[in-house]
C-alpha cells in the first residue's frame, strides 16, 4: 500500500468515494449533472445521504482525538490529522505501516493482546505508551472495535491524551460514536447514516429530540426522556399537548412552524419538573425529508439551569454592589474610553445636578461644558490610567457659587479577565467643609501656639514623661529644636540627682511644684521651678508642665546672700578694728613705759650672780613685751591693710627665691622639698607691689610647711604661666590635702588649724589680691594634697 492510498470507504477530498478497485463509477456527493438523473441521483433519498455521508466524512476529519483504522493486517489505512498531530509523525510514515511501529516496547505485549481482541471481533481499550516522530513519548488511552463495512475487515484505533482525557472526554465520545456510526453504514446509504445519527444522540450528554411537523416526537434519546421522567422509547409517538399540556403545546407547535420556515435556529426554554425549574439552551435545525414523509425538525438541549443561577447570583450582586454604591456618600462614576459615562450613582448625580438619563451614556464633555479647563484636566486623567494601568489620587480645588470647594478623589482601572482595561472608575468625595474644619483648626492651633511661644515661661506637655509638644521658650532652654524634643523622655533633661524630685512622671500627683537642675544641649546645667497638672487631650491623660528658669534668681539669691555675710563680717572687721585700734593705744603705752624701764633696770644691773639672773628676768621680759608689741602691730596691719607700692615693677621668680631661702632651714626640719618650676623664669614683670608678692608667697609656702608630714618626704612645686591679661602662680604640695568639710572656711579670718596661729594669713593674701584686681582658688584632694592658685594681672589696680 502506497503513503497516499486511501481505503476504498473513504470519500475523496473532492466528496467523491472509490468503490475499490473494480473500476465501477465515482459518485459525487454534490448536485448529479443531468445526465445522471436516470441513475438516481435525482432521488432526493439519495441526494440526502451524500450530503450527510459528507457532512460526516468533515465531521470525521475535524474531531478533536486521534482516529486511526487498520487493515486486517494491522496496518494504519486512515488516520485524521488530529491523529497524525498527537503522535507527531507525517502522514507518509504511518500509513501502510504497522502499529507496532508507533508502540514502545514495554508495550507491545498488551498491544497485541488488543489486536487479538479486536480481530476477535470484541471492543475495548488500553493505555499504551507511544513512541512519537519527535523521539518523546506520550501516554495513550486506546480505544478499539471492528468496523461492519463491506469487503475486507477493517478496525477502528480511537485514541486520547490521558493528560487531556477529562476536557477530552465529551469531544471522545462524539467522535468514537460518530466514528463507529459512519463505518457501519453498508449499502444503503440513509439506513446507514440514520442508524449513525440515533446512535450519537443516544450517546450524547445533552437532551436531542426529534419531532415532526404534527408535533409529535420521532424520537427522543435517554437524557430527555431521563428529564421528562420517562422510561426508555417511552417519548416516541407522543404529540407535545401530552407531554407540556394544551397550551405549551400549542405553544411549542408553533415554534416548530417557525424552524422549519428557517425563522428560528435558537432559543431558551423553561420546564417545571418535579417541581424544580429548569432552563433550556435549544439549538434547532430542519431535517430534510424523504418523499412522502413528514417534515421533521432535530433539537439540541443543553441544560443551562446552574448557568441561570450563576446569571441570577450576579444580578443579584450587581443590584447589591448598586445599592451599596447609591447609598453611599462618596460620589462614584465609571467611564470607557470615549468618556462616555458607564455608570454614576445617586450622589455623583446630585453633584452633577442632572438625572440619570442625563448622564449614563452621555459624554464628560457634554457634563463639564462650563469649564473646559476642568474638562481636559480630567481627561487627561483618565488617559493616564488607561495607558498606565494604576490607581491615581489627585486634590482639586475650584470656585463657584460664590466660594471655593475642595475635593479628593481616587480614580483606578476596570479589568475583565486577561481582556486588559476596559473601564476608568472614579470615587470623588467634596472635602470642602473638612477642609474649613482643619483650617479653622489650624488656625486656632496658631493662635495657641503664639500664645504658648510667646510666654516667658517653658511649657511643655508630656505623656507619663514622653514628650508630645512644647514651646519655643522650653525648647530654647534646653538649646534644641522643638523636632529633636517631641517623642523624647523628658526625664533625659534632669540632672540625675534631682529625678527622685520630680513627681508626676509615673504616678498622678498632679498639680505639683518642684525645683531641679534641667540639663541642657550643650552639657550646661540650669536650676528650672516646674509647676504641672495633668488634663485630658484626644481621649489620653496627659500632664501640661511649666518651667521657669531660676537659674539667674538663685545666682543673685546667692550673692546677696554673700553680700550680707560680706557686710555682717565688714561691721565684725571694723568692730573689731575699733577695739584693736583701742587696745592696741591702751596697751601699746605701757608695753613702752615697761620696755623702757626693764632696758633702763638691764643697764644697772651688776655684774654678779645675782646681777646676772636679774638680766635674763629682765631680758625674758622684753622678750615677752617684744611679742606682745608685734601681737598688736598685727592686728594693726589686719584691720588697716596699710597700702602697698603698686607703681614697682618686680620680677617674680626672685621674689619666690628669696622666700625659699628664707625657709630653707624650717623646710629642712618639715622634711618638704621646694621646687621653682622653670617656668618661673620665663613670666613677664609685674606692676606689683614687692611687699604684698614677698607676703603672698611667704603664706602659702610656709603652710605648705607646716603641712608637711616629718615622717616622709613632702614636695612643694612652685610655677607659673601666663594667662589672659595676667599671670597665674601655682603652690601644689602633697602633704595630704585639707579636709573637704574645711574647704569653704579655710578663707575666714581667724580660721586655722595650727596651734599658736591667728588665721589671718589666707585672709591677708585674699586681701591683697582682691585690692588688686586678683583672685586665689584652692583645688583640694584630701588625703594627697591642695594646689593654691593666685591670678595677678599684668597692672595691678
Amino acid at each position: 500500500m502506497g503513503s497516499d492510498s486511501k481505503p476504498d470507504w473513504v470519500p475523496d477530498e473532492d466528496g467523491c468515494r472509490s468503490e475499490s478497485s473494480s473500476g465501477s463509477q465515482s459518485m459525487h456527493f454534490n448536485s448529479p449533472p443531468a445526465d445522471q438523473s436516470s441513475q438516481g441521483f435525482a432521488d432526493p433519498l439519495s441526494q440526502g445521504v451524500v450530503e450527510q455521508l459528507h457532512y460526516f466524512r468533515e465531521l470525521v476529519e475535524s474531531v478533536t482525538g486521534g482516529l486511526f483504522v487498520l487493515d486486517e493486517q494491522g496496518r494504519f489505512e486512515y488516520a485524521n490529522p488530529m491523529g497524525l498531530d498527537t503522535i507527531k509523525w507525517p502522514k507518509e510514515e504511518v500509513l501502510g505501516y504497522h502499529f507496532l511501529k508507533f508502540v514502545s516496547p514495554d508495550y507491545y505485549l498488551p498491544a497485541m493482546k488488543a489486536w487479538q481482541d479486536v480481530v476477535a471481533g470484541n471492543s475495548g481499550a488500553f493505555e499504551l505508551e507511544s513512541v512519537q516522530g519527535d523521539g518523546g513519548t506520550r501516554h495513550l488511552l486506546i480505544g478499539y472495535c471492528p468496523l461492519k463495512l463491506g469487503g475486507s475487515p477493517k478496525y477502528s484505533i480511537n485514541f486520547l491524551d490521558i493528560g487531556s482525557l477529562k476536557s477530552l472526554e465529551h469531544q471522545l465520545r462524539r467522535s468514537q460514536e460518530q466514528v463507529n456510526s459512519l463505518y457501519q453504514q453498508q449499502n444503503h446509504y440513509l439506513r446507514q447514516l440514520e442508524c449513525q445519527y440515533y446512535s450519537l444522540l443516544e450517546n450524547a450528554g445533552y437532551i436531542a429530540t426529534i419531532l415532526d411537523e404534527e408535533g409529535v416526537y420521532v424520537y427522543g434519546n435517554p437524557v430527555a426522556e431521563r428529564y421528562l421522567g420517562l422510561k426508555q422509547g417511552q417519548l416516541a409517538g407522543r404529540h407535545l399537548d401530552d407531554v407540556f399540556g394544551p397550551e405549551q403545546g400549542r405553544q411549542r407547535h408553533a415554534m416548530i412552524q417557525d424552524i422549519l420556515a428557517g425563522q428560528l435556529t435558537h432559543f431558551e426554554d423553561k420546564l417545571e419538573i418535579d417541581g424544580k425549574t429548569l432552563y433550556f439552551d435549544i439549538h434547532c435545525w430542519p431535517l430534510p425529508a424523504e418523499c412522502g414523509q413528514k417534515r421533521r425538525v432535530l433539537l439540541f438541549a443543553a441544560d443551562i439551569t446552574e448557568a441561570k443561577k450563576t446569571q441570577g447570583a450576579l444580578r443579584q450582586s450587581e443590584e447589591l454592589f448598586r445599592t451599596i454604591f447609591d447609598s453611599s456618600n462618596d460620589s462614584i462614576v465609571i467611564w470607557d474610553r470615549d468618556y462616555r459615562f458607564l455608570f454614576s450613582n445617586k450622589a455623583a448625580l446630585a453633584v452633577m445636578r442632572r438625572e440619570h438619563s442625563q448622564v449614563v451614556g452621555h459624554s464628560l464633555d457634554e457634563v463639564l461644558a462650563w469649564n473646559p479647563d476642568y474638562l481636559n484636566l480630567w481627561k487627561g486623567r483618565i488617559s493616564q490610567v488607561f495607558g498606565t494601568g494604576l490607581p491615581e489620587r489627585v486634590e482639586d480645588k475650584l470656585f463657584y457659587e460664590g466660594q471655593e470647594h475642595y475635593s479628593e478623589s481616587v480614580l483606578f482601572p476596570l479589568r475583565e479577565g486577561q481582556d486588559g482595561i476596559f473601564a476608568v472608575g472614579a470615587i470623588y468625595r467634596d472635602v470642602t467643609d473638612n477642609r474649613r474644619a482643619v483650617r479653622a483648626l489650624a488656625e486656632s492651633e496658631h493662635r495657641f501656639r503664639s500664645l504658648a511661644d510667646a510666654a516667658f515661661e517653658g511649657i511643655v506637655i508630656h505623656d507619663h514623661g514622653i514628650i508630645v509638644d512644647c514651646n519655643q521658650r522650653y525648647a530654647e532652654f534646653l538649646g534644641l529644636s522643638r523636632e529633636e524634643l517631641v517623642g523624647r523622655n523628658g526625664l533625659e533633661f534632669v540632672h540625675p540627682d534631682d529625678r527622685k524630685n520630680v513627681p508626676g512622671v509615673e504616678q498622678h500627683d498632679y498639680p505639683y511644684l518642684c525645683t531641679s537642675r534641667m540639663i541642657c544641649g550643650d552639657g550646661s546645667l540650669r536650676t528650672v521651678e516646674y509647676q504641672g497638672r495633668s488634663i485630658q487631650w484626644d481621649g489620653r491623660q496627659l500632664r501640661v508642665v511649666s518651667a521657669r528658669d531660676i537659674t539667674e534668681r538663685q545666682k543673685m539669691e546667692r550673692e546677696l546672700a554673700q553680700t550680707r555675710q560680706r557686710l555682717q563680717e565688714l561691721h565684725r572687721q571694723m568692730y573689731l578694728g575699733s577695739m584693736s585700734a583701742f587696745l592696741a593705744h591702751e596697751l601699746n603705752q605701757p608695753l613702752t613705759v615697761m620696755e623702757l624701764t626693764l632696758s633702763e633696770s638691764l643697764r644697772h644691773c651688776e655684774d654678779s650672780d645675782s646681777g646676772r639672773a636679774m638680766r635674763k628676768i629682765i631680758q625674758n621680759n622684753l622678750r615677752q613685751i617684744q611679742r606682745a608689741t608685734e601681737t598688736i602691730q598685727k592686728f594693726r596691719r589686719f584691720f588697716k591693710m596699710a597700702s602697698f607700692d603698686t607703681e614697682q615693677i618686680i620680677s617674680i621668680e626672685p621674689v619666690v627665691r628669696r622666700i625659699k631661702t628664707s625657709l630653707q632651714e624650717s623646710a629642712r626640719q618639715a622634711h618638704i622639698d621646694i621646687v621653682l618650676d622653670p617656668s618661673l623664669k620665663d613670666l613677664p614683670d609685674l606692676i606689683f607691689s614687692d611687699l604684698a608678692m614677698e607676703q603672698i608667697c611667704v603664706v602659702l609656702m610656709q603652710n605648705a610647711v607646716d603641712a608637711a608630714d616629718p615622717q616622709r618626704p613632702n614636695r612643694l612645686v612652685v610655677s607659673g604661666c601666663v594667662v589672659d591679661h595676667g599671670v597665674e602662680l601655682s603652690f601644689c604640695d602633697d602633704c595630704g590635702g585639707v579636709a573637704c568639710e574645711l574647704c569653704d572656711r579655710i578663707f575666714e579670718p581667724f580660721f586655722t588649724t595650727k596651734s599658736g596661729s591667728l588665721g589671718l594669713g589666707l585672709e591677708i593674701v585674699r586681701r591683697i589680691l582682691t585690692a588688686c584686681g586678683g583672685s586665689i582658688r584652692l583645688q583640694n584632694e584630701q588625703g594627697k594634697g591642695c594646689c593654691f592658685i593666685v591670678r595677678i594681672p599684668f597692672t595691678a589696680s
